[in-house]
């Protein structure tokens, strides 16, 4: 790196013994290489005959021919790396500001210099210049280097080729063989241990009797068949005949020789006995098989399908059902309008409802088990006899486990596997990948000359074919492509493709192979007003600085009925179709705040609000349209009258006093002395504001404000003082001729001020350009929305604890009533055997005690369902009013978050003005703060206007910095 000194200087200027004196004071400091020009087009011819562009230009303004800042302008065309000084006598500050803004100059320098002024600046631009310099050159290097990488890359990848393709062949013989050892193993595995019967037949059938009888008939079969062949094959004789049912036959060694048996029948079986299981035949009346389901039905259609209900008694539960649901709060579920016409009884919606519950499982698990499949996971055997498990489990004890639990439980898959899948399929939480390709080249060697190319987009394919396959007409290699790169959508028609190949000529020729179909964009929403939306109250200002707001002017006034507002809807956008068959999304449209507030009424359409009432309609922040009337206070706002919260305008003649609270739309006031006010919209005081706290939506006037809180989304405007006040608006603050002290100032819209500071006060700060206002707001909002979703979550929680409790309930209401038949299907068993026996009387007492003993349990199972069902009555009740309370918060809830997007959508629409003009005068000491820079005053100015522009100071990380303009 060379020395600061080493660099080039060029100094232009008419003067030539000043020309001569910069020439010496620079030589003396070590610079060499200093060059001098008497005017701008001497300049010039020195400038374009260099080898070695210079790194620093100084020119005096005032030169005959051309100026100084029109020269260094010129000059970026010729040397644009380079340094820029002006020196000027007389300085025209807008002329160098536009300059600087332009990057024309760098700095400006007041003749006559400082020689170490001079000297300072001189090196301080150089060294910017050097890393300038520095930057550009490594620059250089690097793009140098990467062309180097990109052509050694590009050799490597030429003469790998061969080698990826060896590899590939090893690794396919490779998978080959592991393929074929995983068989091996598996087979092993399976050999290892019998599983039994009872778990072949429990993993393969659902277990009812038919199912049952075939597998026995099945199993039989063979069993006999190697009876026969082991007693051909080695004479062994059997005391029995095949078949035979008296096992007292059997001795020990017999008994051996039969598990044998059994092991080889049932591992030679289960793919026969599997088929049981894969049988739809058995289906009892009207019932639908459990896959014959598509959606999850409600309870009354799910009652019809199982044979509970009729089909007009289904009929007669929707119409009843639709009637309580007109009603206000919605009245009976469409489960107690089943109980409540002695449909069904509680047993059988018990049933119901855990096989509803088993429905919904089902059908998610269709599709887990089809992405199973495809990821060649399992087997479909391996599915299929999950599913009967499953099936199994909730014939025997009612139980609902998921496909994925159950292939778990068998070792089938891994929980993780399991986890991922449910994710994908939204059963934990939505997982959503996204690719994309810009273009494929066939490797096979049917379509390594074909070149297929895609959109960015994946909304084109094209080919191109080389010369061996023009002319040809087997369309078969191009139809491969496609189908090896899964493009499905938009591939035109054989007879296009084969017109194509025949008469294609050219390598280099694109033909469009798919296409898809392009998204169509939505329509936001928009709302027409009918009533003028950017009123303001005007106020008259007085000689004494009071503002009289009695002088209203003309207010917009509606009488009952009139049209307020429409709302043009949404119209939603259509998604595309990319070749893969994948949907092209479509940006969301956006709908817009269209809410009927105090004093209105929405129309049946829900597109139209009219005016309830007569009075004033008014436009909030939150895109709610209301219509007011008045409240006149005569005098105080104090004990007699106590806080006031009406949602119209307030007038109080006299005083707002402290600690009293001012809730309403707009107040207009004489003063406000340490009042609390919220408002919707704007804020009117006569005098002043003192130790207040004040939140609005709207605007601001006061002729005065004394340490007070304010926040405000609109303007702010004050006649006389600010003092020791805390202020925030989204707006402009203006404070034409009033002047501010001790304060602390955010206005994003920047601010018209008089002056700023005294001589005693502390220091004032202000931010321009910066939006406090909406940073409170959202803090605010946030803690709301956070307190209310909180709200929210724990009722939803109680309920869906309610709910699981309830569904328990139903579970055990279910087995009890399972174990009911079975015990009655037992005892009728017992009876039946009991008419066998006569003359056997130590059996009969025998059975006699046993058919007893069940009906007891019988009792017993009837009172504990009976308990259940007072249980679930209550719970019902109870899931009843958390679902109203749901709502009632819900709704809250959501009013918060659209009022909040609607404060931020104003908010993002309005662009900042970090400007800050002062019309008399600014003392030294305050401060000037923008969104990314900030100064503080370092003496008194007078009328000028203080800025955040862009910074020409490449080690400024922000790009922004505070400027001066006299006015």
């Amino acid at each position: 790196m060379s020395e600061i000194t080493d660099y080039g200087i060029l100094i232009v200027d008419d003067d030539e013994s000043f020309l001569n004196t910069m020439r010496r004071t620079l030589k003396r400091k070590k610079f060499s290489k200093v060059i001098s020009a008497l005017n701008a087009k001497q300049a010039f011819r020195i400038l374009e005959s260099v080898d070695t562009a210079f790194a620093l230009i100084i020119s005096d303004q005032e030169m005959p021919g051309m100026k100084g800042i029109d020269f260094l302008n010129k000059t970026l065309e010729i040397s644009p790396l380079s340094r820029r000084i002006l020196l000027t006598g007389y300085p025209d500050f807008s002329s160098v500001i536009k300059a600087i803004n332009r990057g024309a100059i760098h700095k400006y320098i007041i003749k006559p210099p400082e020689t170490e002024d001079l000297i300072k600046k001189i090196k301080s631009e150089l060294k910017i210049y050097d890393r300038y310099a520095e930057k550009k050159k490594l620059i250089n290097i690097t793009r140098s280097q990467t062309l180097q990488f990109f052509k050694v890359a590009k050799q490597l990848k030429y003469r790998n080729k061969k080698f990826l393709d060896e590899i590939k062949l090893k690794q396919d013989e490779k998978k080959s063989l592991q393929n074929a050892l995983a068989k091996i193993k598996e087979e092993q595995n399976k050999n290892k241990k019998f599983q039994g019967l009872n778990a072949v037949l429990l993993k393969n059938i659902l277990l009812k009797p038919n199912s049952l009888l075939k597998a026995f008939n099945i199993i039989k079969t063979q069993i006999d068949s190697f009876f026969k062949e082991i007693s051909e094959n080695n004479g062994i004789k059997f005391p029995f005949r095949p078949g035979a049912k008296n096992s007292s036959q059997y001795d020990s060694e017999q008994y051996e020789i039969i598990d044998l048996i059994i092991e080889c029948v049932v591992r030679k079986t289960e793919p026969l006995i599997s088929e049981i299981g894969l049988d739809h035949d058995n289906q009892d009346g009207k019932k639908l098989n459990i896959d014959e389901y598509t959606d999850i039905p409600d309870t009354a259609k799910l009652a019809f399908q199982e044979g509970y209900i009729t089909e007009k008694e289904l009929e007669r539960v929707r119409n009843e059902h639709a009637k309580t649901e007109e009603q206000s709060p919605p009245g009976l579920s469409i489960e107690q309008c089943l109980i409540d016409l002695n449909l069904i009884d509680r047993v059988k919606l018990s049933r119901l409802m855990v096989k509803k519950r088993l429905i919904e499982i089902r059908l998610k698990d269709r599709e887990f088990a089809e992405e199973l499949i495809k990821r060649k996971a399992v087997s479909v055997q391996t599915i299929d006899q999950a599913f009967i498990k499953q099936l199994n489990y909730f014939e025997h004890d009612s139980n609902c486990m998921t496909l994925g639990d159950i292939l778990v439980q068998e070792n089938a898959i891994t929980a993780q596997l399991r986890d991922e899948l449910f994710r994908a399929h939204h059963r934990i939480n939505e997982i959503t990948e996204s690719s994309g390709i810009s273009s494929l080249l066939s490797s096979s060697k049917k379509d390594i000359l074909i070149d297929l190319q895609i959109s960015p987009d994946k909304t084109k394919a094209y080919i191109r074919l080389p010369k061996s396959l023009h002319g040809s007409s087997n369309i078969k290699p191009v139809k491969d492509l496609l189908q090896k790169h899964g493009i499905r959508f938009g591939v035109v028609e054989d007879k296009l493709i084969l017109g194509f190949m025949r008469y294609a000529s050219d390598p280099e020729k694109k033909f469009t192979i798919a296409m898809g179909r392009y998204p169509e964009p939505g329509k936001n929403a928009q709302v027409r007003y009918h009533f003028n939306t950017e009123y303001q109250k005007p106020g008259i200002v007085k000689k004494d600085g009071t503002i009289d707001f009695r002088d209203r002017g003309d207010i917009p006034f509606v009488e009952k009925g009139a049209l307020l507002a429409e709302k043009i809807p949404l119209v939603k956008g259509k998604a595309g179709l990319d070749i893969f068959g994948e949907p092209i999304p479509v940006d969301d449209v956006k709908d817009c705040v269209f809410k009927s507030g105090s004093g209105t009424e929405l129309d049946e359409s829900g597109l139209k609000i009219y005016a309830a009432i007569e009075g004033q309609p008014s436009l909030n922040t939150a895109g709610v349209v209301s219509v007011f009337k008045e409240l006149n206070i005569k005098n105080n706002v104090d004990f007699e009258t106590g806080h006031i919260n009406f949602n119209g305008n307030v007038f109080v003649n006299g005083v707002v006093k402290e600690g009293f609270h001012v809730n309403c739309v707009d107040l207009t006031a004489g003063e406000i002395n340490g009042g609390i006010i919220t408002l919707s919209g704007n804020l009117n005081v006569s005098t002043g504001i003192i130790n207040a706290k004040v939140t609005t939506s709207g605007d601001v006037k006061s002729k005065f404000i004394n340490n007070s809180k304010i926040d405000a989304f609109g303007n702010i405007t004050v006649i006389k003082e600010i003092m020791e006040s805390d202020i925030a608006v989204s707006g402009e603050c203006i404070n034409d001729n009033g002047r501010v002290t001790s304060s602390l100032i955010a206005a994003k819209k920047g601010f018209t001020l008089g002056r700023v500071g005294t001589l005693k006060a502390s220091p004032s700060t202000i931010k321009a350009g910066v939006d406090d206002h909406m940073v409170r707001f959202e803090v605010m909002f946030n803690k709301k929305i956070e307190k209310q979703q909180s709200d929210l979550d724990i009722l939803e929680q109680k309920k869906k604890q309610l709910e699981s409790k309830n569904f328990e309930m139903h579970k055990k209401v279910a087995d009890y009533s399972f174990a009911q038949e079975t015990m009655m299907k037992k005892i009728s068993s017992l009876k039946q055997e009991l008419l066998s026996l006569q003359g056997k009387k130590t059996e009969m007492i025998k059975i006699v005690r046993e058919i007893k003993e069940m009906e007891n349990t019988l009792k017993e199972y009837d009172d504990i369902i009976k308990n259940i069902f007072s249980d679930q009555d209550k719970i019902t009740k109870d899931v009843s009013n958390y679902e109203k309370k749901i709502t009632f918060a819900a709704d809250e809830l959501e009013m918060t978050k659209l009022e909040e997007k609607a404060m931020e959508e104003i908010a993002e629409f309005d662009e900042p003005v970090p400007v800050v003009r002062i019309n008399r005068n600014i003392l030294a000491g305050n401060k000037i703060v923008g969104p990314k820079s900030s100064m503080v005053v370092k003496h008194k100015l007078g009328a000028c206007k203080i800025m955040e522009i862009d910074s020409s100071d490449p080690d400024d990380r922000e790009g922004r910095q505070m400027v001066i303009q006299n006015l």
